[in-house]
């Protein structure tokens, strides 16, 4: 019984992997504005007002969660505009209200990571940095294809060596970070090729045994 060569079986795995990249967008450049989304977190210290402070999720409907705060719509709100309104909004519970508040966004963490999660990040985290925070790649991580998707785009973005050595990308709230998979030519194609063509020989080999 004659077997396909090896090529043949090869090529279209190897065009699928090649599209796929190709399909892959350049690194988008970052806003010059933050506004927050839903998911995110402002943490808010009042001076000696423990009641009034903590760190506060912003809901689905884009206000802040909490008993006190829920009056306060923030999503999509720039950043100064929210400190001015979480100001003006304390002064009905403190005369001269002295409050610092701080962004936390949420960007989701996957792929051959060490601990997938999301994690919750201040402004101006790098992409990288927050790879870091959920323990680095794994052994099989390439670093050299990390995934993020943005907005309902996808962009390809190398963190190896000197590549990391220019201006580093910030995450942005929603981010989602994926870290593939090293690929091997032998691991990931020649040898389940061989094992199915093994399990082939051996399934014709017995078939003519019956006979």
């Amino acid at each position: 019984m004659r077997f396909p060569p090896l090529r043949s079986l090869l090529c279209p795995a190897l065009l699928v992997f090649a599209t796929v990249r190709a399909g892959a967008q350049a690194a988008p450049a970052d806003p010059g504005g933050l506004v927050l989304k839903p998911g995110d977190v402002l943490r808010l210290t009042v001076w000696q007002r423990p009641e009034l402070s903590g760190d506060m999720t912003i809901g689905g409907d884009g206000a802040i969660a909490h008993p006190i705060y829920r009056a306060l719509h923030v999503s999509g709100v720039p950043l100064s505009e929210i400190e001015g309104d979480v100001h003006e909004f304390l002064k009905s519970y403190v005369v001269e209200p002295q409050v610092a508040v701080q962004p936390l966004l949420h960007v989701g963490v996957s792929g051959e990571v060490k601990a997938p999660s999301v994690v919750l990040v201040p402004p101006r985290t790098s992409l990288a940095q927050v790879v870091a925070m959920t323990g680095g790649p794994t052994e099989r991580g390439a670093m050299n294809r990390v995934r993020l998707v943005r907005d309902d785009h996808q962009f390809v973005i190398d963190l190896s060596g000197t590549a990391r050595s220019g201006q580093p990308m910030d995450v942005r709230s929603g981010d989602q970070v994926w870290v593939d998979r090293q690929t091997s030519m032998l691991r990931d194609h020649v040898a389940p090729l061989a094992s199915v063509a093994a399990a082939i020989a051996a399934a014709t080999y017995y078939g003519f045994k019956r006979h």
